[in-house]
């Protein structure tokens, strides 16, 4: 049996190889510290992941709902993304074909307010792939336009010395309240 070392590295005090050392085709990983015995690991190699964070939507309506998308690489990874708008969990939400959305309902909403809103994925990573955090994607949150519409009441036969009732109504693009 050939065996071809992949990668060497010596860090002060330890020596870590990369190779496979029993021939399964998956990367191995021997290692030695302060001269001990060395310690070999089959198949323990986990792999670096990418994540990477949209939105459907940018700059948002207040009261328009938002979806937000993690897209992991590789896309065969298996796992759940963690969303966050700055430190608060929004949810969590499950990988499906390398991606995971989030719809975000801005309205009624202390976390998403008229606003900018720094949000993050996190991927939580599995037995045989990295945790990986996403970009920061900055989501503005703008005030919606509104119109107000007034009708009065009673309409027929109203005179100078009537009572009138006006009841306003007021929309915005993405909500009408």
């Amino acid at each position: 049996m050939s065996l071809r070392i992949a990668t060497v590295a010596s860090i002060r005090y330890a020596s870590i190889a990369l190779a496979d050392f029993n021939g399964d085709g998956k990367a191995d990983i021997a290692e030695t510290v302060n001269n001990s015995p060395v310690i070999v690991q089959l198949g323990s190699i986990v792999g670096p992941t990418v994540t990477r964070l949209t939105s459907s939507i940018n700059p948002s309506l207040y009261g328009q709902d938002v979806s937000v998308t993690a897209t992991v690489s590789p896309s065969t990874s298996t796992g759940t993304i963690t969303f966050y708008n700055g430190a608060e969990e929004l949810g969590t939400a499950n990988l499906r074909d390398g991606a995971a959305t989030l719809q975000i309902i801005t309205y009624p909403s202390i976390l998403y307010p008229v606003g900018a809103h720094s949000l993050i994925a996190i991927y939580g990573g599995n037995a045989v792939e990295l945790v990986s955090d996403s970009n920061i994607l900055t989501q503005t949150v703008i005030q919606s336009p509104t119109s107000t519409t007034l009708v009065r009441s009673p309409v027929a036969g109203a005179t100078s010395a009537s009572n009138v009732t006006i009841w306003p109504t007021v929309a915005t693009r993405a909500r009408r309240y």
